[in-house]
This record gives structure tokens, sequence and C-alpha cells, in this order.
């Protein structure tokens, strides 16, 4: 205990009889392990000791707050760490999860505002949407007229979906049976239906000069074994020597004799 003091309360000495030093007076109460107050000590040395930890308490010193328990939230007990749960020890674990979080919460504070501060986007078609009173788009305010323009988008693409792909099948069925896809002479292609519904069905592809068997009449021929215009065989040649093809008498056969070749050079 300090050795001054401040606003002592003075007594008449005179008033009092039989004045005893507190030196002589034992105290004969219970012990008190904790505080070390043993019954038998002077008054003196007890109240020395009660008045300087009730000084220690009002500064916040002596006091331990073991029942405190951490492990529930990861987030103090590793600030607290191993320490004793003193009360300075505990305050300065609230003192710098608060601050900690603080910090925290002012970085995604920041994050937040770079994204719903609207006046950093170009509203482009959302323009008109501002308010009609010149006062700020809030960022609410931005993602509905987002989601509103995105359902009105997809009401009108499913709208014209469909005759999208029916003008789509249209032309390319026209396109089709029209004969844009053809073969020597427009022949060996055989279509069906129209629009959406035509089809070409194509009924041989051979190799330029490949020769294949032939066993049909010659007549789609001429005389010299060309192709007759606008028949199945216009592009063919009968492999008779002429017109720069191969004579079939010198190529193998392994039917009857009479059997013949046909080619196309393109």
């Amino acid at each position: 205990m300090a050795s001054g003091c401040k606003n002592c309360n003075t007594i008449d000495t005179n008033s009092c009889t039989d004045i005893i030093s507190s030196t002589c007076v034992l105290w004969m109460g219970d012990a008190f392990e904790d505080l070390e107050i043993c019954k038998g000590d002077n008054l003196t040395e007890v109240l020395d000791i009660v008045l300087s930890t009730l000084d220690d308490i009002t500064k916040g010193l002596g006091i331990t707050l073991a029942y405190l328990d951490f492990t529930d939230c990861d987030f103090l007990d590793d600030i607290q760490g191993v320490l004793p749960k003193t009360l300075e020890n505990v305050m300065k674990t609230f003192f710098e999860a608060i601050c900690t979080l603080k910090t925290e919460l002012d970085a995604e504070v920041a994050k937040s505002t770079a994204y719903t501060t609207t006046e950093g986007y170009t509203l482009g078609c959302l323009s008109p949407l501002a308010d009609p009173c010149d006062g700020p788009v809030v960022f609410h305010t931005l993602i509905q007229a987002i989601i509103t323009k995105l359902c009105a988008l997809n009401t009108q693409f499913e709208s014209i979906a469909d005759t999208i792909m029916d003008i789509t099948e249209e032309i390319v069925g026209n396109f089709i049976t029209a004969g844009g896809v053809k073969s020597a002479g427009g022949n060996g292609i055989a279509y069906t239906g129209t629009g959406a519904t035509g089809k070409a069905v194509i009924a041989a592809l051979v190799p330029p000069n490949s020769p294949i068997l032939y066993i049909g009449s010659t007549s789609f021929f001429d005389v010299s074994g060309v192709g007759l215009p606008n028949t199945p065989y216009q592009g063919w040649y009968l492999c008779n020597g002429n017109n720069g093809t191969p004579n079939s008498t010198g190529l193998p056969q392994n039917l009857a004799a009479d059997l013949i070749y046909i080619i196309r050079f393109t």
C-alpha cells in the first residue's frame, strides 16, 4: 500500500479511551488461503491484504476468468492461445478480435461498394430505367432491370425459336428438292417432299475412273458409248475402248462374258 494518504479522515484521539493499535488486535475469523489470511494474523496485516487486493481489483489486476471456454469459437480460441485467462489477457483477446473483425469488415464493405456503386457500370439499354427525378440508380434496381430484360429476351427467343427452325428447314428442304444437290445431270438422286419435308436420296456414289459391272440395256448410251442426257447414265461411259475408256473385253469378268463395264471420269 502507498504510504501517502489523500483525503484521510482524522479522529480526535482525546475522545477515545483505551486506544489499541491494530497490530495488537488478532484476526480470529476463518482463514482465507487465496488471500493468505490466517487465523491469528494481526488486524493490520489482514487489512493491508484486503485493501491491497481491492486496489488491484479496481485496476483489473489479479482477476482470473478461468471458467471462460473459447473452444466453441476457434477465432477467439486461436487469439487467446495458451495465455492464462486473466482479465487483462481476456480483454486483450477481445480487443484484438474486434480490431481484426473491423479490418475485415471494412475490406468487405469496400469490395461490396465496388460492385454496388452503379456509377461504375455502363447501363446501355438499361439507361432509360434511371430514376425519372434524376436520382441515382440503386443496385437493387439495376439487378431487377437486368432480370426483367433477360426474361423479356427469353420470351422473345422462345416465341421465334420454332419459327426460325421452320424457316431453316423450309429453306434447306427447298434447296435440296430444287436440285441444289446434284449428281451428273441431276441423275442418281431421288427427290421426295418439299420444304421442311424435302429429302434427297443419293442412289450411288462411285469414285471417278472406277469401272463397275453393268448388265442393263445399252439403249441409254449413244453409238459411241456415251450416257444419254437426262437419264441415270448421263456422265457414264461404256467401257468399249471409245471416249478414252478401257475395252471391257480386256477387263476381268467374274460372271457371264456378255457383261460389260461402265465408267465415270468426273
